[in-house]
């Protein structure tokens, strides 16, 4: 509506005692519901929320572990177009209901035109979903970046925990935070870049396995 807002998501089911079931908006005066929120069951949680004010992938996204946002039903990750909740196109072929959760976003528009960028975790019993952690969003198709993220030990968790856009130096970039020690075939420690331009390449900092922030 043109006027500036903070959203926040989380576990909580209010927010400045006004029911906000996981997402809640602050005009700068009071919280307020976002729709219907996010009203799954009790371990329902939204991650991650990223909010894109123009263009064509315009809205609010949330990512997390869920199984209802509205109605209608939508898994782990929903765009609010200002009046409804809505399932991403092309997000029921992620399986994202098979131990997946949305833990990072960010929207940068590059050569290729407006992207969302969403990093995933996989359990243990999902090795192939695992390795394809990161993906692009065109508003239309979810596409891999590479082989993504994963570990050298099978069948353990995987995990991007963090996304930053980068947009210093010759090319716009994305830095990748998680819990893994390859990305795509190259050897790293928790932290990746990646560009349209080419391959993931290492940022050269010893890291922790659990480091997920950036």
């Amino acid at each position: 509506n043109g006027r500036k807002s903070l959203f926040a998501g989380g576990s909580f089911l209010t927010a400045g005692g006004v029911s906000a079931p996981r997402v809640a908006r602050w005009n700068g005066v009071e919280w307020s519901a976002v729709g219907g929120g996010i009203n799954d069951n009790s371990a329902a949680s939204v991650v991650s929320i990223e909010g894109v004010s123009d263009g064509p992938l315009r809205g609010l996204y949330a990512g997390g572990e869920f199984t209802l946002a509205g109605p209608p039903e939508i898994v782990n990750i929903a765009r609010w177009d200002g009046k409804t909740w809505s399932a991403l196109a092309g997000s029921q072929a992620l399986d994202f209901d098979s131990q997946g959760q949305i833990n990072a976003l960010a929207h940068h528009e590059n050569s290729t035109g407006a992207r969302l960028f969403v990093g995933a975790s996989w359990g243990p019993d999902f090795p192939f979903y695992a390795q394809q952690s990161m993906f692009q969003w065109d508003g239309a198709n979810f596409e891999g970046l590479g082989l993504g993220m994963n570990v050298t030990t099978p069948f353990s968790d995987h995990a991007v925990g963090a996304i930053a856009v980068d947009t210093h130096g010759p090319e716009p970039s994305l830095l990748v935070a998680g819990q893994f020690d390859h990305a795509w075939l190259l050897p790293v420690n928790s932290l990746a870049r990646w560009s349209p331009a080419g391959p993931y390449r290492d940022v050269n900092l010893n890291l922790a396995q659990d480091e997920c922030d950036i």
